[in-house]
This record gives C-alpha cells, sequence and structure tokens, in this order.
C-alpha cells in the first residue's frame, strides 16, 4: 500500500523514478521495486522518501481506508 501511495504521490508533484532516486540516494529499480510492493521498505527509506515527497513519515505511513457507506450498517 505505501508503494503505491508513493506513486501517486511521485505522480502528483510530476517527478519520476529517476528523479526521487537522485533526490533521496536510492537506485532507480530500488525505487521503482518499493512501489511494486516487490521489496520491504525500511524505515531510512521511508524518511528519505518522504523527505523528497515533500510530506512527513507519519503522512507516508498512514493507511487511508475507504469505507462505503453500506459498510458502515
Amino acid at each position: 500500500m505505501i508503494g503505491s501511495k508513493i506513486r501517486k504521490l511521485r505522480n502528483k508533484i510530476k517527478i519520476s523514478q529517476q528523479d526521487l532516486a537522485a533526490m533521496t540516494g536510492l537506485s532507480k529499480s530500488r525505487i521503482g521495486r518499493i512501489e511494486r510492493a516487490n521489496v520491504s521498505l525500511t524505515f531510512d527509506e521511508m524518511k528519505l522518501i518522504s523527505h523528497a515527497l515533500g510530506i512527513s513519515v507519519d503522512e507516508l505511513a498512514k493507511v487511508e481506508l475507504l469505507l462505503s457507506p453500506s459498510s458502515l450498517l
């Protein structure tokens, strides 16, 4: 879930995986694997990525649940 959130935020601010890699010091392939959830994200990577995206680690880690009105009944 965090990987897809990273991708959405990255696309929202219009930066490429290569740009994010350069901003964080991580490799482009590592960013891709994180976004696809093929690897576990370390806390240090979360700090680097959240800083590059301009959000807090808390915001990045927050899981947003979408509930439909019928699921509340």
